[in-house]
């Protein structure tokens, strides 16, 4: 059976984890293997500023863990290179107005030839629903020793991380001793790693200078805020 603490995460619009751990059928007289599976939800978090909500979120993010009475050899490492993140599904609704050309005419029933009608059109309110996919993907790579494995991960195809790692298995691990337990937290960022994602119209039009210049000090000045008392993104400790 898995035991874990609850999540400390003083970040849950920002970054939610969930991780859990199973155990792996072997054959008699192999050694205990578990699995560690995570739940990561990637998301943004936005800010009332002099500019107006300024949007951000992470370019890139550090899970780092720890193991004790465990350990992860190079082979059991599964999740590498890059990743797609649970497609985001967007759905349209337009209102449409459509013309429609056309003779107009009676409708002759009696057998005997007619001459009428006129060139007119028409037009047609209606309603066009529509659905748009996006994958977004991510690389990954990974660094640590065998007790202390981590997985660094990199937006690919937007500015900041955004969506749903779901029942992904990082790695494969040979448990030396019971109970196998680890601690695998989401670090906190570095201030190059933070990107924004959206910004009032004005603040994005400025001169290239002046508008790097001028992100430098919002995400600074943010930086420094939410992370006064504050060493990570998210914590979880799991065993078996």
């Amino acid at each position: 059976m898995t035991n874990f603490s609850p999540d400390p995460n003083p970040f849950p619009d920002w970054l939610r984890m969930e991780m859990k751990v199973k155990q792996k059928q072997n054959a008699p007289f192999k050694p205990k293997q578990i699995d560690l599976v995570a739940n990561i939800r990637f998301g943004t978090h936005t800010l009332n500023t002099y500019f107006g909500p300024i949007t951000i979120g992470l370019n890139k993010g550090k899970l780092q863990t720890v193991i004790k009475n465990g350990k992860v050899p190079l082979g059991n490492i599964h999740l590498v290179n890059y990743l797609t993140l649970e497609r985001d599904v967007q759905v349209k609704d337009e209102v449409t107005n459509e013309m429609q050309f056309g003779v107009k005419g009676e409708v002759n029933v009696s057998g005997k030839p007619k001459i009428g009608g006129s060139l007119g059109a028409e037009k047609k309110v209606g309603r066009k629903r529509s659905e748009e996919y996006q994958d977004k993907k991510c690389g990954v790579k990974t660094e640590g020793g065998e007790s202390d494995p981590s997985w660094i991960f990199t937006a690919i195809t937007e500015e900041v991380l955004d969506g749903l790692l779901r029942d992904t298995t990082l790695a494969t691990i040979d448990v030396t001793k019971n109970p196998c337990t680890i601690v695998s937290t989401f670090q906190k960022p570095e201030l190059k790693d933070i990107k924004i994602s959206e910004s009032p119209w004005y603040f994005t039009n400025f001169v290239n200078k002046q508008k790097t210049l001028l992100q430098q000090k919002v995400i600074r000045q943010v930086f420094e805020k939410i992370f006064e008392k504050c060493d990570y993104l998210s914590q979880s400790t799991v065993s078996l």
